[in-house]
């Protein structure tokens, strides 16, 4: 489930609670505790989550027989750069949103810290003193009195009103009910809920909700102060007919206003009742954080949900025999997803075995021209591997490979270890990856990668994902004797410091494809996924 799927519904939550409330008061303080727990999500992240059963082992088959010649590797071509989709565009999109709606809330902050302070009006003075306001007041030139401020709240006056006192007092005991619940900070939290979920239309009914709240519970306010329900509805009547209240506030806010003044007393709900119902949001919001988080992974984000997802897509193109996702967290090694399709075995792995040749040519000592193995990695040259791992020796390539969990022994020949051309499971190949991020060379190694994403000639362009860099690894190889194929991707994100290792894996796609084309775009559409 997304942090965003589960904002929507924290803040559901809170408007169905708040509707369950009798008191304006109480729906004030339950709409700002949803908007809180929403702005929180991300923080109930550090919360410990609640672990995802996975096996230790991969289902088996029978295990595929690789041919033993180079030939069972195949030759990928070039790709062509992945077209950017909807799916790629989302992050960028959502952050354009965010960046132009809290550059809205900072216009506003500016507006407030200039406004110009004017002497108050003789008329308020004697209205000032029955309610002995605590904090700074100033004149304006506005169409009524306000509250402006978030940490420092000042109270405006306008001049020039025609009302007598007991019509001022009211006005001021409204204001400076907005005062003592702190609405103005409350108001800021919506904004910054809007902002942040400006594509969300119920964080916009949250913050129109609680808008009227403020404003009926700091009614109710003059009423507690001695006001009779007639009188100031009659003031709210007189106000509406000069000033647009419906700015923010949906449908017929001043009916809403009136109607509740005028409405029968209710009897609030015990404090320990509101208390519980407070609770219970936050509760529920810290339980959706956790719900289906496997260790390691940010809250909010269904790993698993994601691979299967992805299975079924790629099953949808391509019809294949089979089909496997594994994802690994790079930085603690765990895995924590992995979904399938259809029998897997281990599989040939083909050319994504070629980085740990590289591994143990750099761990060897051997004399390479760095530029030179980047692009053997990047155009997957069969050749340049196979002398490569001729010239570094079987026993250290059959070792680094070895070290890395993938089964290789110094039984197979140079040919079979640089082609990859002996048995391997999706998640042993996911997990060799994620063990490239802490090898003394891998640095490196994962360096030469990123030109198979974004180099020229690299056989992975479309496993690239927008906003950040990839380094992976294309794999072609023959399942069999027959002409089906096995396309896999293999790859590390972000490269710079890598959070995911992701491995795809399609067996005998129709009519047919290269890693390139089959797998690599799946890695890409996951890795968009992924937080980073």
């Amino acid at each position: 489930m997304t942090l965003l799927l589960r904002a929507g519904l924290v803040l559901a939550a809170a408007l169905l609670v708040s509707r369950l409330a009798p008191a304006p008061s109480l729906r004030r303080d339950l709409l700002t505790l949803g908007a809180l727990a929403t702005v929180a999500l991300p923080l109930l992240a550090l919360l410990p989550a609640l672990p995802v059963a996975l096996p230790d082992a991969p289902l088996l088959m029978e295990p595929v027989v690789a041919l033993a010649t180079g030939g069972s590797t195949l030759q990928e071509p070039a790709t062509a750069a992945a077209s950017w989709s909807l799916a790629s565009l989302a992050v960028p999109l959502w952050a354009a949103g965010v960046a132009a709606f809290g550059l809205r809330v900072l216009v506003g902050a500016v507006r407030i810290a200039r406004l110009p302070h004017e002497p108050v009006d003789p008329a308020w003075e004697a209205a000032l003193h029955t309610v002995r306001p605590s904090l700074p007041v100033h004149g304006h030139r506005s169409d009524g009195p306000l509250v402006a401020g978030w940490l420092r709240p000042r109270l405006f006056l306008p001049a020039g009103l025609d009302w007598d006192r007991p019509r001022r007092v009211r006005a001021l005991r409204h204001e400076l009910a907005h005062v003592r619940s702190h609405d103005t900070l409350r108001l800021l939290l919506a904004q910054v809920v809007c902002a942040v979920h400006w594509c969300n239309p119920l964080a916009w009914l949250l913050a129109r909700e609680l808008r009227v709240a403020l404003e009926q519970a700091a009614d109710q306010a003059v009423l507690h102060g001695g006001s009779t329900p007639a009188d100031y509805a009659a003031d709210l009547v007189d106000l509406g007919r000069r000033l647009p209240l419906t700015a923010g506030l949906g449908a017929r806010p001043l009916e809403r206003r009136v109607r509740a003044l005028l409405a029968a007393p209710t009897t609030p709900l015990p404090r320990p009742v509101a208390a519980l119902l407070a609770t219970g949001l936050v509760v529920a919001a810290a339980l959706l954080a956790g719900t289906h988080s496997a260790p390691g992974v940010a809250a909010g984000t269904d790993v698993q949900a994601i691979a299967e997802a992805e299975v079924r897509e790629l099953v949808a193109r391509w019809n294949p025999q089979a089909a496997a996702i594994v994802v690994v967290d790079a930085r603690s090694g765990e895995v924590v997803a992995r979904a399938t399709h259809g029998e897997i075995g281990t599989w040939s792995p083909g050319s994504v075995a070629k980085p740990f040749v590289a591994v143990a040519a750099l761990q060897r000592g051997v004399t390479v021209d760095a530029d030179h193995v980047a692009h053997l990695l990047e155009v997957s040259d069969n050749a340049g591997f196979v002398a490569l791992a001729e010239q570094v020796g079987t026993g250290p390539v059959a070792a680094a490979l070895k070290a890395h969990g993938l089964g290789a022994t110094a039984a197979h020949s140079p040919t079979d270890l640089a082609l990859g051309q002996f048995p391997v499971t999706t998640t042993e190949l996911a997990k060799a990856y994620a063990n490239l991020a802490d090898h003394p060379h891998g640095e490196t190694v994962i360096d030469w990668l990123t030109e198979v994403v974004h180099g020229d000639e690299g056989t992975g362009r479309k496993a690239a994902v927008l906003g950040t860099t990839v380094a992976g690894k294309t794999g072609t190889s023959r399942l069999g004797h027959d002409d089906s194929v096995l396309a896999s991707f293999v790859g590390l994100v972000p490269a710079e410091d890598p959070r995911w290792a992701i491995a795809v894996q399609v067996a005998g796609p129709q009519p047919t494809g290269w890693g390139g084309q089959v797998a690599a775009p799946g890695f890409a559409r996951v890795a968009t996924q992924l937080p980073r």
